[in-house]
């Protein structure tokens, strides 16, 4: 598959993934996650940073979603309580199990877009950290490729090729994690930095000769 091709693929799927998880989450569970979340901050960051982080997160939520109309656009179509009641006076039920399903929806749609911006936060945080360590890694890869260069002379493309695709998909291991409706601990960040240095050190170690 081509490079394009691929990141397109990954492109659809995270879309579709983002926009149909809230389908099969309830609002409780939506609301769990961000505090397991927020206490898991708490423990590991401590009180100061926690309250930093929650700051940045709401005024980037903020800016997303209550400044661009969307909290209201999904608080006027949100069905209420007597609307239920006097839909289900006229249609039955059904139509009440819908505008319920729908409520639901909107709401964990927002969960989601609230919990995209806690861990963009957590990202900018741990990012002093991680861009010295993937130069780093980018660096020791052309290292290693000067000198398997001096000493081999050719690359094999098929190794390129595999890597690329490899670094692709680590690439949108953050963009996964932003939007992975489950809690997860701030840590995971440096460990999808490690791997992504990982790929992006066998990618330029196998680079062809074009580079230079």
């Amino acid at each position: 598959m081509e490079n394009g091709k691929h990141i397109w693929l990954w492109f659809i799927i995270i879309m579709v993934a983002f926009w149909s998880t809230p389908i099969f989450m309830s609002a409780d569970s939506s609301k769990q996650r961000i505090q397991a979340e927020l206490n898991s901050v708490y423990s590991q960051f401590g009180e100061e940073a926690h309250n930093q982080i929650v700051e940045n997160a709401n005024k980037l939520y903020q800016m997303l979603i209550i400044d661009t109309g969307l909290q209201q656009f999904v608080d006027n179509r949100s069905v209420t309580s007597k609307e239920r009641k006097d839909s289900e006076q006229l249609y039955g039920k059904s139509l009440t199990l819908t505008s319920t399903a729908t409520n639901s929806y909107l709401i964990n749609a927002l969960a989601n877009w609230y919990g995209l911006t806690l861990r963009v936060q957590l990202l900018l945080i741990w990012l002093p950290l991680i861009v010295p360590f993937l130069l780093g890694a980018a660096g020791d890869g052309y290292v290693t490729r000067k000198i398997k260069l001096s000493s081999i002379g050719f690359f094999s493309s098929n190794a390129f090729s595999a890597s690329s695709h490899l670094l692709i998909i680590f690439c949108f291991l953050p963009v996964l994690y932003l939007i992975t409706p489950i809690a997860m601990s701030p840590f995971w960040v440096p460990i999808m930095a490690i791997v992504a240095g990982f790929a992006i050190h066998i990618v330029i170690r196998n680079a062809q000769r074009f580079w230079d």
